[in-house]
Order: C-alpha cells, then sequence, then structure tokens
C-alpha cells in the first residue's frame, strides 16, 4: 500500500527512525484485582501516527499477535506454537 510506504518514509525523514507501536500494560495503582490492572495502553512513536493508517495497521497487526501468542486463535503456520503450548510442553 503505497499509503503506509508514504507515511512510514515521512516518519524516517522526520523523525529519523522507523515508526513504532506498542500495546503496553497499564499499572495499577493500588489493587491487583482492579480492572485498570488488566487495561492496555496504545504506545505510539512518533504520537502523531495514531491518527493515521499506519497507526491502524501497527495497533492491528499488535493486537492479532498478542492473540497468537496467547493461543486465542489458530496458529496460521504449521508449527507455531502459543505460549501455553510452550509451558504444557515444559511440564508446567
Amino acid at each position: 500500500n503505497l499509503e503506509y510506504l508514504s507515511i512510514a518514509l515521512q516518519v524516517r525523514r522526520v523523525e529519523g527512525r522507523e515508526p513504532l507501536f506498542s500495546l503496553d500494560p497499564i499499572q495499577a495503582l493500588q489493587d491487583t484485582f482492579a480492572p485498570e490492572a488488566s487495561m492496555q495502553a496504545k504506545r505510539f512513536v512518533p504520537e502523531w501516527i495514531a491518527g493515521t493508517s499506519v497507526g491502524e495497521v501497527m495497533f492491528q497487526a499488535d493486537y492479532h499477535l498478542k492473540e497468537l501468542s496467547m493461543g486465542e486463535c489458530e496458529q496460521p503456520v504449521i508449527g507455531m506454537k502459543s505460549c501455553f503450548d510452550y509451558s504444557e510442553a515444559e511440564g508446567f
């Protein structure tokens, strides 16, 4: 997609780095069983890609990778395992 390429090149030219997205856990302030403890925050670098198509695609990709790693979806590659598959193989 040329739009994605254009935005990624703009980030590289203006910011001197590649675009980055991460879905990070929010630290609960008091009670570890509080609903906030399971929440995650979107982090875009640079922040201005948050409202772009690149930011949205990076969010969707990160979310899907987390689903795959937690075994929420069928693994798309033969032999690919979730973290639960690995822990089961280790005997945990």
